[in-house]
């Protein structure tokens, strides 16, 4: 639900600031935009019938305010405290400002402090913040070594809609043995492979699209330009590659209809030709 919600009834105390520190060059050009009348999405707010906990809006919650601004558009969306945390959490992976690699790592480690988040596996905790999953698996592995923690022996996955968990200790042998283990007999050597080949694929095309948003994060960073001019470059360029996308499905389409067509076509002159053989042993000109 989108409404005007005054900037004085909305909470920012509710540790939903997922990153390091403000970056208050942004606000700055964010406020000036808004004074020359740009048009901002909507901050995201979450309701829990009782207060008003900003998710997604700090540095155009920032700008509002250096600017005087009483009130301002936000999406509503009713829950917890702890929802509102963990929407937080992947809110910054979407905006035009990218999250640092501190704000990744903090992130990571609010995730992994986290009694119920912290059994994602590292695929869901990558999609979930739109980051890489070797910089998940990076800083998990220094999150462990700094708390004296031994690597996971559990994750948990989701399957036909179901979320399941998966004994990861010692999973090589798992894989070698003809019958699942007495402890999680839902999982057998197949499925635990078939698994692990689908996360590795999931790794693999997600590396690619990381690759991808680097590159432009490289040629958009040697534009010389205010971030505001950079925020609607990486907009524009999302669309383009939105486009690039449909149309490439698109022509995929084409290709398989012209192949279809380009096959009947052929027996048709097949069948054409016998029938003329036919006609000709039958003295039939």
């Amino acid at each position: 639900m989108i409404k005007m919600l005054k900037l004085s009834d909305i909470r920012l105390d509710g540790d939903t600031q997922m990153r390091v520190e403000i970056n208050h060059n942004t606000v700055i050009d964010y406020a000036e935009a808004m004074k020359l009348g740009a048009k901002f999405t909507p901050m995201v707010v979450y309701f829990d019938g009782t207060d008003h906990w900003l998710a997604n809006g700090f540095h155009r919650h920032a700008a509002y305010k250096s600017n005087g601004t009483l009130e301002a558009e936000c999406e509503i969306v009713e829950g917890t405290l702890e929802d509102a945390q963990f929407y937080a959490l992947g809110a910054n992976g979407t905006n035009g400002l990218r999250p640092t690699p501190a704000d990744n790592k903090r992130a990571i480690y609010r995730i992994l402090e986290h009694p119920t988040w912290s059994k994602m596996s590292g695929n869901a905790i990558a999609k979930h913040l739109n980051i890489s999953p070797m910089t998940v698996g990076r800083y998990r592995k220094e999150w462990e070594q700094e708390n004296g923690l031994a690597p996971r022996k559990e994750v948990q996955y989701t399957k036909n809609g179901e979320t399941k968990t998966m004994n990861v200790d010692g999973l090589a042998k798992k894989l070698l043995q003809e019958e699942p283990t007495p402890a999680e007999p839902e999982m057998t050597p197949e499925d635990q492979l078939q698994e692990k080949l689908s996360e590795l694929a999931d790794t693999l095309s997600e590396t690619i699209a990381e690759n991808e948003k680097l590159k432009d994060a490289i040629a958009i960073g040697q534009f010389e330009g205010s971030d505001i001019e950079k925020i609607d470059i990486e907009d524009t360029i999302r669309e383009l590659r939105e486009q690039i996308r449909l149309k490439d499905i698109e022509i995929q389409s084409l290709r398989e209809s012209r192949d279809t067509y380009q096959n009947r076509a052929a027996e048709l002159i097949k069948q054409v030709k016998f029938l003329q053989n036919k006609l000709k042993k039958a003295g039939i000109e």
